[in-house]
């Protein structure tokens, strides 16, 4: 949703708000080149840990009216991706799945995560991301959920390379993401799955159909 680059000021008003009434802690690390930042709720405990992934241009911000539902005894995890809300931007760097993906495995990594599988759990483009890295690592991810994923058909998605609001970011990350390189990753690591996978589809979802579900 690239209106979120316009909005922005309102959605970290009301991202604090909320964080602040659902008790979750808002922290950073530094890995190799990148800071992360992400919200934590919850401990670790004998319940694997879920490790959320935000969509293009969003940040982890949109997952608090979901979490808003889930047990407080549950640890949740919810980053930035690189390049989003508060994680490191770098413009040279290449934003494909692949990459996006490695550079997750590097806060899993510095996060401790990587001590027991985790669920791991992401929406559009994260949702890419999140299958693409469950392919790398198996051994990490102990379920998976991709809800409206990314993918093949992302080329289908309309882009203005002329909008005045848009940072240089954005267009680079956009191009990384859709370029046949990054769209196709999830469809040919989907054999190297080895978690549980659920799929979760919107039937009215206007930028990529249920119909292309069937790919997956």
């Amino acid at each position: 949703n690239l209106s979120s680059w316009v909005t922005w000021p309102l959605v970290i008003v009301g991202g604090t708000g909320m964080r602040l009434s659902l008790g979750v802690k808002v922290k950073y690390l530094n890995s190799e080149d990148y800071r992360f930042r992400y919200f934590t709720q919850g401990k670790p405990g004998s319940r694997p840990s879920v490790l959320m992934l935000h969509g293009f241009s969003l940040n982890k911000n949109m997952w608090l009216n979901t979490i808003e539902i889930f047990p407080k005894d549950v640890h949740l995890v919810c980053v930035d991706l690189p390049g989003h809300g508060g994680t490191t931007r770098l413009l040279a760097e290449s934003h494909t799945a692949v990459a996006q993906a490695k550079r997750i495995h590097q806060f899993v990594q510095c996060a401790g995560l990587n001590h027991k599988p985790f669920h791991l759990v992401g929406m559009s483009m994260g949702g890419m991301v999140a299958g693409v890295y469950a392919a790398l690592y198996p051994a990490h991810v102990s379920s998976l959920a991709l809800l409206c994923p990314a993918g093949k058909y992302l080329h289908q998605v309309k882009w203005n390379e002329t909008s005045p609001i848009l940072l240089p970011f954005i267009g680079k990350g956009f191009l990384d993401l859709t370029s046949s390189e990054s769209r196709y990753s999830l469809h040919d690591n989907m054999r190297k799955i080895k978690a549980p996978t659920q799929i979760i589809w919107g039937k009215e979802d206007k930028v990529r159909g249920l119909c292309i579900s069937g790919v997956l």
